[in-house]
C-alpha cells in the first residue's frame, strides 16, 4: 500500500468516527473488503448526510465519498447507479428537483468523483444524471443556483468542462444566453446580471471555433459594465489565448482584434488598483503559456505601452510596468512583479528589461521591498532574469552580481545573517 493510500484511509477513518460516533455506518474494514454491489447499500447512511442541514456534516460526508472513490475507483459507477436506480425513492435524488442546496452538493460531488476521461460515458448512458443540472443552469429565476452550478463547472477543471460529451446537451446554448449571444450570432438579450463572466470563461475553454469566440467576446466587451463582468472578460481572454492561432487573432491588427486588445490592456491605465493587478496577472498567465511561440508572447507584452498611449516600442511597456512595481499599493506592486517575471521567461524578454535604465540596479537593491511575499516575488524576477538567455550578452561583472543576488536568496540583509522573514 502506498503512503498516499494510507493517508487517505487514515483521513477516511477520522471522518467516519466523527460522523458516526455510535458506529451506525460501515467500518473502514467493511468499506475496503465488502463487494461493491453490497457496499452501496451499506453506504446509504453516509450518502444521506448530504441532505444534512448542517453544512460541515454534508461537507464531511462528501469528502468521505470522494476518498472512497479514490480508494476503490469502480465504486463511482456503482454509487451513481445506486443513487438513480430507485428513482424518487433513492437516498440522494429525491430532493434534487425541489431543493437547490442538495442539487449543488450532489453535482459538486459528481464533478469530483467522475474522471473527466469517463464523463462521456455517464452523459450518454445516464442522461438523467445531468438533466437537473442543465435545468438548474438555465433557470433564470434562481440566479444563486446558476452561479453555484457555474462554479462547479469551473472548479471541475478544463478537461471536465471541455469534454466533448457536453456537446450533446444544451450547455453551450445556456452559456451563450448568459452572455447575451444568440446561437445564430445575433443578439441574445442582456448579459446575465451575475453569471455572465463565469459563462464567458467556460465558453473560452469549450468553444472550438476561435472566430466565433471572438465574436462572442467582442459583443460581451461592448456591453459589460460591472467589475465582475470585466474580470470575466479578462480571464476569458487569458484562457482563450492558449494557442498561436488564438493569440495571433488578437494581434493581427484588424479592427475587431484591436478593439478587444485595447479593452484588455487598457484596463492597466484606467482600472481600479485591484483590477490592474487582475489584468497584469492575466497577461502573465498568457506569457507563461509554453504552447505559445516566444514571438507572439513578446508581441503581446510590447502592445501594453502603445495601447495605453505610453509610446510605440517594447521599452514603453517596460517603463509602464516598472512604474507599477514601485507602487505603494500592494496588489499593484505584486501584479507588476508577476508580469515582469513572466516576460523575463520569454525569449528576448529579459533583453527588454535589462535595456531599461535602472532595471539592473532595481534587481540588486534589497531594501526596496519590505513584505515577505514581495521579497519572494522580486526574487523570482531576479532568478528569471539570471536564468534567461540575456546572460550571454552581459558582462561578467553584471552576471556575477546577479548570481550573488540569487545565491543570497530573497531575504538577504547586508551585514547580518538574520532571516528577515522571521522578524
Amino acid at each position: 500500500m502506498s503512503e498516499h493510500q494510507e493517508q487517505l484511509q487514515e483521513e477516511l477513518q477520522g471522518i467516519l468516527a466523527e460522523l458516526f460516533p455510535s458506529n451506525k455506518a460501515a467500518s473502514l474494514e467493511q468499506i475496503l473488503t465488502t463487494p461493491l454491489d453490497s457496499l452501496c447499500s451499506e453506504l446509504t447512511p453516509l450518502v444521506s448526510l448530504l441532505h444534512s442541514p448542517v453544512v460541515t456534516i454534508a461537507t464531511q460526508s462528501s469528502r468521505a465519498l470522494v476518498i472512497l472513490c479514490q480508494i476503490r475507483p469502480p465504486l463511482v459507477e456503482h454509487l451513481l447507479k445506486k443513487t438513480q436506480q430507485a428513482g424518487n425513492q433513492g437516498p440522494l435524488l429525491h430532493s434534487i428537483p425541489a431543493d437547490s442546496t442538495i442539487m449543488i452538493r450532489y453535482y459538486a460531488l459528481v464533478a469530483k468523483i467522475i474522471p473527466a476521461a469517463h464523463l462521456a460515458k455517464y452523459v450518454h448512458s445516464q442522461s438523467q444524471l445531468f438533466q437537473p443540472f442543465l435545468k438548474g443552469l438555465g433557470d433564470d429565476k434562481d440566479p444563486l443556483l446558476q452561479l453555484s452550478l457555474l462554479e462547479i463547472l469551473e472548479q471541475a477543471g478544463e478537461e471536465f468542462v471541455r469534454n466533448e460529451a457536453w456537446g450533446d446537451t444544451d450547455v453551450d446554448a445556456i452559456l451563450q444566453a448568459m452572455i447575451g449571444y444568440g446561437s445564430d450570432g445575433s443578439s441574445g438579450g442582456a448579459l446575465h446580471p451575475f453569471g455572465a463572466g463565469a459563462a464567458l470563461r467556460i465558453l473560452a475553454v469549450r468553444e472550438s471555433s476561435p472566430e466565433r469566440f471572438v465574436r462572442m467576446i467582442t459583443k460581451f466587451a461592448r456591453e459589460m459594465s460591472g467589475e465582475v463582468e470585466k474580470i470575466g472578460f479578462v480571464d476569458g481572454l487569458a484562457t482563450f489565448c492558449h494557442t498561436d492561432e488564438r493569440l495571433g487573432i488578437l494581434l493581427n491588427g484588424s479592427d475587431t482584434s484591436n478593439e478587444i486588445l485595447t479593452q484588455w490592456l487598457n484596463f492597466l491605465r484606467g482600472g481600479q488598483s485591484k483590477f490592474k493587478a487582475v489584468v497584469m496577472n492575466s497577461i502573465a498567465k498568457v506569457l507563461r503559456c509554453k504552447s505559445l511561440s516566444h514571438d507572439l508572447r513578446l508581441r503581446l507584452f510590447k502592445a501594453i505601452g502603445p495601447v495605453n498611449d505610453v509610446g510605440g516600442t517594447g521599452d514603453d511597456s517596460v517603463h509602464m510596468i516598472m512604474e507599477y512595481v514601485k507602487s505603494q499599493i500592494v496588489e499593484v506592486r505584486f501584479g507588476a512583479y508577476d508580469l515582469l517575471s513572466a516576460i523575463a521567461g520569454v525569449e528576448m524578454g529579459s533583453h527588454l528589461l535589462m535595456r531599461y535604465g535602472g532595471f539592473f540596479e532595481f534587481c540588486c537593491n534589497r531594501n526596496l521591498e519590505e513584505l515577505k511575499e514581495g521579497k519572494d516575488l522580486k526574487f523570482r524576477l531576479v532568478e528569471a532574469v539570471y536564468q534567461s538567455d540575456v546572460k550571454g550578452l552581459l558582462s561578467d561583472e553584471v552576471v556575477n552580481v546577479l548570481k550573488q543576488v540569487v545565491q543570497d536568496g530573497p531575504y538577504y540583509v547586508k551585514g547580518t545573517n538574520r532571516d528577515v522573514s522571521l522578524n
